[in-house]
Formats: structure tokens, sequence, C-alpha cells
């Protein structure tokens, strides 16, 4: 799937909205000093899926919890509760250019 480039004149903002209406895939990385989260919503052979991956900065150990989904929409929303339960617990936003390759 190949990715449509957004309008250049859009505020910051503006284009995380966009994002959702060109692309169905999310992925976000969160943070602590030692600790890291990721998120991805994507498909599978089944239908959609959240993918969870867990563990520590340094350390090649962690875990990953897949959460399979009947629809988009509730993956939009399981992906959703992700990140709200990332930011309650004091977990920072990544945005490392290669994050989601």
């Amino acid at each position: 799937m190949e990715m449509q480039r957004l309008p250049e004149g859009c505020h910051r903002s503006h284009r995380a909205t966009l994002m959702e209406t060109y692309t169905p895939w999310r992925f976000v990385r969160f943070e602590r000093e030692t600790r890291y989260y990721e998120l991805r919503l994507q498909q599978d052979l089944f239908g959609w899926v959240v993918v969870k991956a867990w563990g520590r900065k340094e350390s090649r150990l962690g875990q990953v919890r897949s959460v399979p989904c009947d629809s988009y929409s509730e993956a939009l929303q399981e992906w959703r509760a992700g990140l709200r339960a990332r930011q309650r617990r004091g977990y920072v936003e990544c945005l490392c250019s290669d994050a989601g390759e």
C-alpha cells in the first residue's frame, strides 16, 4: 500500500487527523527512563489485531501480546485504550523516525 503525501499547508495537529483517513494501520512507541511500550494496529490473515510489546530498553528480552478483534472499529478502540493507559502511567511518546519500520 503506497502512502499518500499530505498537503504541505496542514497544521501539525491536522496532520494526525488526516493520517487517520489515509492509512488504517497505526504504530506508536512510548518510553520512560528504562522501559518501552509499543502499540501496533494491523491486519493479519483473520482480521484486525492490536499487538502490544514491552520491556527494558537495554535488554533484548521483552514480551509481546496480540489481541484479536472482530472489526476495525473494535481494534481502534482497543488501540486508543492502550494509548490512554500508557499516558496515565507516565510514558512519553517517542518520535523515532524508524520506529514503525
